[in-house]
């Protein structure tokens, strides 16, 4: 697979599950930028428009599912990663992620290979 470009943006309570996760998107060629929570990737969008978005679902301040909310309302086309202990069965519509995962380590090859596709599909 040829190495990915563009910018992803990582918002997660937990800097070192952000940290862990760019050096992997970095070596496959990302440039990445984190948000410690929705309000703060909310600011950091105003300035850098990522490829792709992943997020925490379980966050303070405002949680995954409002931050999904309104980037979806502001950035339509801008594919959403959501990250979770657990993942719902269902998503409402308008909060609904592009791709879904887990939180974990067992996961992140699988949830990079996934960001690496939403970013070729990305019209950007």
């Amino acid at each position: 697979m040829p190495k990915a470009s563009g910018a992803v943006l990582l918002v997660d309570d937990v800097p070192s599950i952000r940290n862990l996760l760019a050096r992997y998107l970095e070596k496959e060629g990302f440039e990445t930028f984190q948000a410690e929570d929705g309000i703060d990737a909310l600011v950091k969008l105003r300035d850098t428009l990522p490829k792709v978005i992943v997020t925490d679902l379980q966050m303070p301040r405002i949680s995954g599912w409002e931050f999904i909310d309104v980037a979806r309302r502001r950035f339509p086309t801008l594919p959403i990663v959501a990250l979770s202990g657990s993942i719902p069965r269902e998503f409402p519509a308008e909060v609904k992620p592009d791709r879904w995962f887990e939180k974990s380590m067992k996961r992140f090859p699988d949830l990079v290979q996934a960001i690496c596709y939403l970013a070729q599909e990305t019209p950007r």
